[in-house]
């Protein structure tokens, strides 16, 4: 389990439920995509939702793709 941080797969600040059980998952703190690349994505994402740069309903799309590693590639160029 160290190797792992448990995660909401939709951040709160994007409406992720914190104690729904399909919203928590492990995530890996080492390897080619990590618990903080996606703390990256989040803090990103939540900022822009906070300036109105992007819609709730979009911001939560980000995460609920299948790959999240797609939405954080797709995010970044589009900053």
């Amino acid at each position: 389990m160290a190797d792992y941080e448990e995660d909401h797969r939709v951040p709160l600040c994007a409406g992720g439920n914190p104690k729904d059980e399909r919203n928590l998952w492990p995530q890996p703190r080492f390897g080619q995509w990590t618990a903080k690349d996606k703390d990256d994505l989040e803090k990103s994402v939540c900022r822009a939702l906070c300036k109105g740069k992007i819609k709730l309903k979009a911001a939560r799309e980000l995460f609920l793709a299948p790959d999240w590693t797609t939405s954080y590639t797709d995010f970044f160029e589009l900053e």
